[in-house]
């Protein structure tokens, strides 16, 4: 596996070229890039510290476009391993968890988190991806620059977005990464949370060194480190655990810590008591379940044993739906079935297809001789969109 980020798709040398790739008619494309401002929504969710943070989501035409630009440039790239967030990996999970892993024989943990990433990231630094690592000609680099950045940096929202954070430190993180390998420390990203670690106990001198490292491969880039989100564990005492990606590294394994795992016992709790209360067809149960169900799905990931008996108690709770929602899901069936397969080739086709067949999972509950019925005849109609290229393609 090489170190450095392998572009393995064709070279892209004009408007028109790209244009052909995008499928988009080469005005239309100048014209979105031009003005690519007024194809953006603001909005604001809440931060977990009581903040907002504000997110700014790409109009239909535009996150189409950043889609295609996913699936048919950024995901002709082939990411070395210690990049851990938002790549596609057909025979490995990234994420915080194997983030986490890569670090789990560790004694001392140094975490660095990058100062407003996102917003920190310039149009110069995007353009030059494009340009000198995909090298694709001026125009083109320039053009993908707009159509992926807004008011000059990369904005929290564009689909784009994260797959650029991957791509922003391509010419001196391979550098960095066989630096420290030959000191026998672990280098991971996961976007903008940096981890470097050792098997052995370093002294205040080394990490330092390992700080400054840190430092200088930012500042090449014009960005900064967090100060206040700078963290250097050590396991220098029986039983205390270092902390990578929101979780412990526990005898040579990452898992939840007690609070995580007590939370997910009261989530579950609770969902069994609305269960009992009658509320199982509410939308308010059905999110919560979900939710309870996707940390139980995450303790059994991590190995945690409470997690077979969590499931048990789930299954025994499933939500399900009323008879208004169940009648709404039959006609939406029979509405979809009625298209005898129009636009099966379609992103949407097979979104909708998709959604339907989670519907009628649920309706299967109640009503599981019309929900089995349904889904024979919706499979007559089955989509021929490649699923690879829904997450991609979609609006």
């Amino acid at each position: 596996m090489s170190y450095r980020i392998i572009y393995t798709g064709s070279s892209i040398g004009s408007i028109e070229a790209l244009s052909s790739t995008l499928d988009c008619d080469p005005a239309h494309l100048l014209q979105i890039a031009s003005d690519v401002a007024s194809n953006y929504v603001p909005f604001q969710v809440p931060k977990k510290n009581g903040g907002v943070r504000e997110i700014r989501a790409p109009k239909p035409t535009l996150k189409a476009i950043q889609k295609r630009i996913n699936s048919r440039i950024f995901s002709n790239c082939i990411f070395p391993t210690y990049l851990q967030g938002s790549i596609k990996d057909p025979t490995n999970t990234r994420d915080f968890v194997s983030n986490a892993a890569a670090h789990s024989k560790s004694k001392t943990v140094i975490s660095a988190d990058i100062e407003n990433f996102y917003p920190s990231v310039q149009f110069g630094i995007v353009k030059e991806v494009f340009k000198y690592l995909f090298r694709f000609s001026d125009d083109v680099s320039n053009t993908l620059a707009q159509l992926t950045t807004l008011d000059g940096v990369l904005p929290q929202g564009a689909p784009t977005s994260s797959y650029l954070a991957n791509l922003v430190f391509y010419n001196n993180e391979p550098k960095l990464f066989e630096e420290f390998s030959r000191s026998g420390f672990v280098y991971t990203r996961l976007i903008d949370d940096i981890t470097v670690s050792s098997t052995a106990l370093l002294d205040k001198q080394r990490k330092n060194w390992i700080i400054q490292k840190i430092a200088g491969l930012l500042a090449n880039k014009g960005l900064t480190m967090h100060r206040g989100k700078l963290r250097q564990e050590v396991t220098n005492s029986p039983g205390h655990q270092v902390v990578v990606t929101g979780l412990w590294i526990d005898k040579g394994h990452p898992r939840l810590s007690t609070i995580d795992r007590r939370n997910i016992r009261a989530a579950v709790y609770n969902s069994g008591k609305e269960y009992e209360a009658g509320h199982k067809t509410t939308k308010a149960y059905h999110d919560r379940y979900n939710s309870a169900s996707g940390k139980v799905a995450l303790m059994t990931r991590l190995g945690h044993a409470q997690a077979t008996s969590f499931r048990e108690t789930l299954v025994s709770i499933l939500p399900e739906y009323d008879k208004r929602f169940g009648r709404k899901v039959e006609k939406l069936c029979w509405m979809f079935i009625g298209l005898r397969g129009a636009g099966r080739d379609k992103a949407s086709y097979t979104k909708r297809y998709h959604k339907l067949m989670y519907h009628l999972a649920i309706l299967g509950r109640s009503k599981p001789e019309k929900a089995a019925q349904l889904r024979r005849e919706l499979r007559a109609f089955r989509p021929v969109f490649k699923v690879s290229e829904l997450a991609e393609e979609s609006i």
